[in-house]
Formats: C-alpha cells, sequence, structure tokens
C-alpha cells in the first residue's frame, strides 16, 4: 500500500495520520472547518495532496496541504525507520 493521508474527527480538531503497510501514523491536528473534512474525508494519497489537485482555494485546505508533505517525511525518516521510537 502506498502512502495515505486519512483523518479523523476528535472534539473540535481534524487529526491527521499517514497510513500505508507498515502502520498508521499520526501527522498533526488542525481545527475542525467543513471544507477541511470534505476534501480529506475519503482519504487523499500522497502524490495527489503533493501535486494539488482539486483542493480548491481555501485558506485551511491549504495550510493542511501545505504542512502535510514535510510532516510525511518527517514520519517516514525518524519514526517509521527508527525501529527505537516509540
Amino acid at each position: 500500500m502506498k502512502n495515505r493521508v486519512i483523518i479523523k474527527r476528535k472534539d473540535e480538531n481534524i487529526r491527521f495520520y499517514l497510513k500505508n503497510d507498515k502502520g498508521e501514523f499520526w501527522l498533526f491536528d488542525q481545527q475542525y472547518t467543513d471544507a477541511l473534512f470534505d476534501y480529506f474525508k475519503n482519504g487523499r494519497s500522497e502524490k495527489e495532496i503533493i501535486t494539488f489537485r482539486k483542493w480548491g482555494y481555501d485558506k485551511d485546505v491549504v495550510k493542511a496541504v501545505c504542512r502535510i508533505p514535510r510532516e510525511i517525511k518527517y514520519v517516514t525518516k525518524y519514526i517509521i525507520e527508527d525501529p527505537y521510537a516509540a
């Protein structure tokens, strides 16, 4: 399975997770908005996010889309690759 970004709603926030063959890894939280939830409710592939397809011009979606590649890079380098990570 390739990298996929999924979300889960937690109170007034949306939690972003990276899901792949090795499991599900938390990326970050962002305040809930309808536009953000609608864009990510079915999950998005990493490639789809990086190429900025169909993300519209909502400022909260833009903020999340710009942040996701950096968080994915961190998780894949320091969390997934490190066998001693908690």
